[in-house]
């Protein structure tokens, strides 16, 4: 790999992360979603061996100069998944949205490692608390999703496209073979969403017949409408009523948060898309008018 821009044995910095990534795809050649997992393995110097694990995925030395990926996935599907990455007109476009996050979020893990003399991997980066941990992580994070959507398609993609519109979610995420939750982060992760200042965004799932908030994002503008929210509280602490709009949580008495306040201090517009099919998914975007 000889990209510039990383500092090997440090932290990088996210924008490093997102460049290496950046890098490496457009190194593959790749000119359309999804994003093929092979070249980028083979640019990385790494397999993937799916089996069974109690984890999404783990790194390992393979040999000199080389990695092996440990990706987590069910023993009946496991020759198939290794015969989507290896086959030449597939490589791993197909699998599995969260299988394809786990290895690309593997692969960034590679970018802390160097090779001593004789070529094996040694890891640079040894977080010494919980913090520094959840840091390398969130940066692995990072370099999946940039790997996966990565700026030079989405950007041409989103030209003249409502980035407001809930329905967008469920689209890229199906042309990009990304979760749900993990298009909708890096959706406002985009230059086109945080100039909506006045804008945020929510993923819903439904479980149990409880509907759920797994994921969401508050522009600076409208953060002040949803303060719990501000406040990063547990998931599992919200529930949402989608047939009033009504978000709730963060507090004890499960205080109804501003979606409706009396008087309104402005006019938020909401829309709403429900997942087809299966899909027990709903996005709803609020924007400021």
């Amino acid at each position: 790999m000889s990209y510039k821009g990383a500092t090997v044995g440090k932290f990088l910095r996210e924008d490093d992360v997102r460049k290496r990534s950046e890098f490496l795809v457009r190194s593959a050649g790749v000119e359309r979603p999804p994003v093929p997992i092979q070249p980028l393995l083979e640019s990385c110097r790494a397999e993937v061996a799916f089996r069974p694990m109690l984890v999404a995925g783990y790194t390992a030395e393979a040999g000199p100069h080389e990695f092996l990926i440990y990706a987590n996935c069910d023993l009946d599907f496991a020759s198939n998944f290794d015969s989507m990455l290896r086959n030449p007109e597939d490589e791993g476009r197909n699998l599995p949205a969260r299988t394809r996050f786990t290895i690309a979020h593997e692969l960034t893990h590679t970018f802390f490692f160097k090779f001593d003399a004789q070529g094996r991997p040694e890891d640079t980066v040894r977080p010494k608390n919980d913090d520094e941990l959840a840091h390398l992580e969130d940066l692995c994070d990072i370099g999946a999703s940039t790997f996966l959507m990565p700026d030079f398609l989405i950007t041409p993609r989103l030209l003249g496209v409502d980035v407001a519109d809930p329905s967008l979610v469920f689209q890229l995420s199906s042309e990009y073979r990304l979760s749900l939750e993990a298009t909708l982060y890096r959706l406002t992760e985009l230059d086109a969403w945080r100039r909506l200042q006045g804008a945020g965004i929510f993923l819903i799932n439904n479980r149990g017949g409880s509907d759920r908030i797994r994921a969401w994002k508050l522009n600076s503008h409208i953060k002040g409408l949803f303060p719990p929210l501000g406040k990063s509280p547990k998931l599992l602490d919200l529930h949402v009523d989608l047939s009033e709009l009504r978000i709730c949580g963060g507090t004890k008495n499960r205080t109804r948060l501003s979606l409706k306040a009396e008087p309104e201090p402005v006019s938020v517009t909401f829309r709403q898309h429900n997942g087809e099919g299966s899909s027990k998914s709903t996005v709803i975007t609020a924007c400021i008018e």
